[in-house]
């Protein structure tokens, strides 16, 4: 599917739903003109408005996943390079819990500790320490994972999301069908049906630093 497939289809929910380009908007928090664009197929939503959109208009994430939304500061794709690691900071889970994809939140003093990564990543990317044993045996407590907000998501990335309260959390993410899961690795854990249940990606797992302690 491209652009202007997918901009005909929202224009036709849009349309069925009997609502203006800015009431459509504001279901997912932007601007009438921003409706506009998609439909017209200049520009896509960004990744968690585009998976919202894709319940509602009936359409499998995996047609539109390759679709890349035009961004000033931190582009879905990463482009190789000489350059392909560099040091990013250690956080807290409640710092990333207010961590956007187009806002460089990290601020001198956020953190005293930095992880090295071995892949390039975009500007904004920073690591988690894991807690607790939810995402065992791939992920222990202790482990450090790299959190990339300018990674691509795929069905079956690790991702770290928050709630509509602003908490972060670590699963797996899984599409199927119209549904979105969260997925705990340890079955032990229950998987969380996300559809239709405000959330959002802050970003993609890029590497694990493993702990040997």
């Amino acid at each position: 599917m491209d652009r202007k497939e997918l901009g005909r289809r929202i224009a036709e929910k849009r349309n069925s739903l009997g609502e203006s380009q800015a009431i459509f908007g504001s279901r997912f928090g932007v601007t009438q003109q921003a409706v506009f664009n998609w439909e017209k197929g200049v520009s896509i939503p960004a990744q968690d408005i585009l998976l919202k959109l894709c319940i509602l208009i009936k359409v499998d994430f995996q047609e539109v996943a390759h679709l890349k939304a035009r961004r000033t500061s931190a582009p879905l794709d990463i482009t190789p390079g000489p350059d392909t690691h560099g040091m990013v900071p250690l956080i807290s889970w409640v710092k990333a819990g207010a961590w956007t994809e187009t806002d460089d939140t990290f601020q001198p003093g956020d953190s005293d500790q930095f992880i090295y990564a071995t892949r390039q990543c975009g500007p904004n990317a920073f690591a988690l320490t894991i807690h607790g044993d939810s995402m065992e045996p791939e992920f222990l407590e202790g482990d450090i994972i790299i959190v990339d907000p300018a990674a691509h998501y795929r069905n079956g990335s690790y991702v770290v999301v928050k709630n509509g309260a602003g908490e972060a959390t670590f699963k797996q993410l899984v599409f199927d069908g119209d549904s979105v899961f969260l997925k705990p690795l340890n079955n032990r854990y229950p998987i969380k049906d996300m559809t239709g249940i405000e959330f959002r990606i802050v970003g993609v797992v890029v590497q694990k630093v493993k702990n040997y302690l």
